[in-house]
């Protein structure tokens, strides 16, 4: 069930970021910075991404998972945003089930 509801949320929110580029360009959305509002949006992104890749990381080391995935996830955050991590939990879905630390 999670990982159909993570399959959902990667296809909507794709689709949104292509309707998004194909309007704006790559480039369109920055600047984000007209106002307070907008440093403060950007900066709650930030820290938030920051935090998923620090939990994926941390299981990673947990599990003995390799950690050249994880790098390549926080590097995907920079140019993909929340894509990144969506697809990395679907290509690992034993994270989602426990099934390693189960074991």
């Amino acid at each position: 069930m999670t990982r159909m509801l993570l399959a959902i949320c990667l296809v909507v929110h794709s689709l949104l970021s292509v309707i998004a580029i194909a309007d704006k360009g790559c480039f369109g959305a920055f600047p984000p910075f007209q106002d307070i509002w907008t440093y403060q949006i950007f900066s709650d992104l930030v820290v938030s991404s920051l935090i998923v890749w620090l939990f994926l990381f941390r299981e990673a080391r947990a599990t003995k998972r390799p950690l050249w995935r994880v790098w390549l996830c926080g590097l995907g955050i920079l140019f993909l945003g929340s894509i990144s991590p969506l697809l990395y939990l679907l290509a690992h879905r034993d994270i989602l089930t426990g099934a390693e630390r189960d074991s």
